[in-house]
């Protein structure tokens, strides 16, 4: 794992957005840009990284890490995953949230904006569920009463999974990430890339 991740862990809400784009920025500018594409799977070409992000595809100018049709925590975290990325294969071998680094500092966001909020709008209605997964460019899998794969980079893939509830039993969800994870991202940014995902469904419900 690259070193650079050291800059990325604190808890949340110790750095603006603007300081750690400032940090991530300068970090860019001193590391060679075909190494880092080699890493992240990512294209460069002519001064632009083309990242892969769900089912779109965003641009990343280099050495200035911007983005015009980026929000600038969506910017924020593709140079983290961009910086962070070392090359490590994807083994497809799942854990879960908690079982990553530091995952007690910022599980309980991850609990509650991610897992929860995605049993809430699709524990019961599995068929939303497929409908969204699948507009955000996911691949069903057998794992619980429904689940959908997705690629939120090129090496970083997660899997939802949902079990159905009824009047007498809530139900419930879970995310799942390849143990190779922090190797591509940090705890705390994958905490967030949960929450995005979860919106992002529900959006598309």
């Amino acid at each position: 794992m690259n070193d650079d991740t050291r800059l990325f862990t604190q808890p949340a809400g110790y750095v603006p957005v603007d300081t750690a784009l400032d940090r991530a920025v300068v970090l860019l500018a001193q590391r060679n840009p075909f190494v880092l594409a080699a890493h992240s799977g990512c294209l460069y070409d002519g001064g632009t990284f083309r990242v892969p992000f769900f089912n779109q595809t965003c641009l990343l100018s280099f050495p200035q890490g911007e983005g015009d049709s980026l929000s600038p925590w969506l910017r924020l975290l593709i140079l983290h995953y961009i910086l962070t990325a070392d090359g490590t294969a994807v083994e497809e071998q799942w854990i879960s949230y908690r079982n990553l680094p530091g995952a007690e500092l910022f599980g309980g966001r991850f609990h509650n904006l991610a897992l929860h909020s995605l049993a809430q709008a699709f524990s019961r209605d599995l068929a939303g569920f497929s409908r969204a997964g699948q507009a955000l460019g996911g691949i069903a899998m057998r794992l619980g009463d429904a689940s959908c794969r997705f690629n939120a980079f090129p090496r970083l893939p997660l899997v939802c999974i949902l079990y159905q509830g009824d009047e007498e039993v809530a139900g419930s969800a879970n995310i799942l990430f390849d143990v190779s994870v922090p190797h591509y991202l940090a705890t705390e940014d994958l905490a967030y890339l949960g929450e995005y995902l979860v919106d992002t469904l529900k959006g598309l419900k």
